[in-house]
């Protein structure tokens, strides 16, 4: 149970993502009315160009950042049942999150492949 909430009055929002894909396909027919059909799918090809394209970027979910610190325990308060003392750790909120670009969606992906059709 919290007895202080602690508001956080800034404002934190991110950009838009754009991102370019390609997909290149070529149907080869075989024998009769089976064909095979050969793909390349490249995702997020912006990025193969040039690194900063593509990139989504986030601001982090709270479990990213340390608001509070467990700084002791006493086993004797709360009527033998314990408690915890935390400290709040304002150094952790102030300025910008880290902005976090580990997404699959921000690196660029190759797939290639071949499937038949009967």
């Amino acid at each position: 149970f919290l007895a202080n909430v602690i508001h956080c009055t800034k404002e934190i929002s991110t950009r838009a993502i754009q991102t370019l894909d390609l997909k290149l396909t070529q149907e080869i027919p075989v024998w009769k009315s089976v064909k095979t059909e050969l793909f390349l799918n490249v995702l997020n090809l912006g990025n193969i160009i040039d690194k900063s394209w593509g990139q989504s970027e986030e601001v982090p979910f709270s479990y990213r950042r340390s608001t509070g610190v467990a700084t002791s325990y006493n086993a004797a308060a709360n009527s033998g049942q314990g408690q915890w003392n935390y400290t709040f750790a304002q150094s952790n909120v102030d300025g910008l999150p880290v902005i976090a670009n580990d997404t699959p969606i921000s690196r660029w992906q190759i797939q290639a492949g071949m499937r038949i059709k009967f």
